[in-house]
C-alpha cells in the first residue's frame, strides 16, 4: 500500500483537484483506492459520488480515528477500483475530540496499523484547511506529502507552518517524502514571480515544474467526471503536464 496525503492549511489551492486526478489515473492503472475525505466541504467526496446528502450524512471519515476493526469502517463503494470514507460538516468535531496526545496514544499504535492493513493498494487523504488532528493524522501514515500552492505572500507563511507540522511528524514516520506543487500559475505576473522566489528560499521540499497553469479546462473536466487529458478541448500540453504527474506520483 502506498500513502498519499494532500495538505495545505490555507484553502483554495486545488487540494481536491489534485485527488481526484490522483484518483482518476489510479483507476487506469488498475489501483484499488481508497479516498479518505477529512474536509468539512467534502469536496472530494461530492466530485466522486455528486451525492451531496454526505454533506449531512456523519461517521464516514470520521471512523479512521475510533474504529476498532476494519470491517466496522463505514466504507462506501464508489467505482469497482475507487471506495471512499466520505467527508461531512461535522467533521470539525473531531478537532474538538482528539487532541495531539490521543494521536500518539491511540491513533499511532492503533489505528495506523489498523488502516495500514486494509486491501487496497492506495489510500489518498483530503485534509482540512486548518490545524488539528485531521491535518496531523495522516503525517503519521503518509510515504507522499503533496502541498498544493498559489504563488503569494500567503502561500511563503502557509507552507512554513506545513513544513513544521511535517518536520513533527517525521520524528514518528521518518519515510516521508514532501513535494510543493505550485497551483494556478501565471507566467506573465511580477508578484508571482516575486513569490516564488521567496517559496525557493524557504522550502526545504521541491518545487514540483513545470508549474500548474491557471486553466478553466481544469475545473471543467472534473464537472464532467474526467480528468483533464480526457476533457477533448484542452491542449496537449495542458494533458500531458497532469497525466505525467499523476502518472509520476504513483508510480
Amino acid at each position: 500500500m502506498r500513502v498519499i496525503t494532500i495538505q495545505n492549511k490555507k484553502g483554495g489551492v486545488g487540494k481536491t483537484t489534485f485527488l481526484l486526478h490522483l484518483a482518476y489515473r489510479a483507476v487506469e492503472l488498475k489501483l484499488r483506492t481508497l479516498v479518505i475525505d477529512l474536509d468539512t466541504q467534502a469536496n472530494a467526496s461530492t466530485g466522486l459520488t455528486h451525492d451531496y446528502g454526505l454533506l449531512k450524512l456523519p461517521g464516514g471519515a470520521a471512523a479512521i480515528f475510533t474504529v476498532q476493526r476494519p470491517e466496522d469502517l463505514p466504507i462506501r463503494r464508489i467505482t469497482p477500483q475507487i471506495d471512499l470514507l466520505h467527508g461531512h460538516t461535522r467533521l470539525d468535531e473531531v478537532d474538538s475530540l482528539f487532541d495531539v496526545s490521543y494521536l500518539q496514544q491511540r491513533f499511532l499504535p492503533r489505528q495506523v496499523p489498523l488502516l495500514r492493513s486494509l486491501p487496497y493498494d492506495l489510500l489518498l487523504f483530503d485534509t482540512a484547511p486548518s490545524a488539528g488532528p485531521r491535518q496531523i493524522a495522516p503525517l503519521f501514515l503518509a510515504d507522499l506529502v503533496l502541498i498544493p500552492i498559489i504563488a503569494d505572500d500567503f502561500a511563503v507563511a502557509g507552507l512554513a507552518q506545513t513544513r513544521d507540522d511535517i518536520e513533527a511528524a517525521r520524528r514518528i514516520n521518518p519515510s516521508i517524502r514532501t513535494q510543493v506543487l505550485v497551483n494556478m500559475y501565471r507566467a506573465n505576473s511580477s508578484s508571482q514571480a516575486k513569490a516564488l522566489d521567496q517559496l525557493r528560499n524557504i522550502a526545504s521540499v521541491p518545487l514540483r515544474e513545470p508549474f500548474f497553469p491557471l486553466r478553466d479546462h481544469v475545473p471543467s473536466a472534473l464537472s464532467t467526471e474526467v480528468p483533464v487529458w480526457a476533457f477533448k478541448t484542452a491542449k496537449a500540453p495542458l494533458r500531458a503536464l497532469w497525466r505525467n504527474f499523476a502518472t509520476e506520483t504513483l508510480q
